[in-house]
């Protein structure tokens, strides 16, 4: 029988290791981790109601909405970096 692993939490994990400030608060936390499951829920169900259609593999429509989603994050996290930089 498969393990049921938690993805949004592991990753939630590595999220909070690698950007929390050591001194974050647990208010600061405890909001940071409800943001963080809202963006990751979301997400799911953007996917979900784009795949919704009863066939098992993939459309062209479900890959273009997969491919929008890439490029949002990527272009999300390029403008973060650009705002780091200045």
């Amino acid at each position: 029988m498969p393990v049921n692993r938690r993805p949004v939490e592991e990753a939630w994990e590595g999220f909070d290791k690698s950007v929390m400030p050591d001194g974050a608060s647990e208010l600061q936390r405890t909001e940071m981790k409800r943001s963080f499951y809202a963006g990751a829920h979301t997400l799911f169900s953007i996917l979900m109601d784009e795949s919704d259609d009863g066939d098992d593999e993939p459309t062209e429509e479900n890959l273009h909405m997969m491919r929008d989603v890439q490029a949002d994050i990527q272009q999300f996290v390029k403008d973060l970096r650009e705002s780091e930089a200045h």
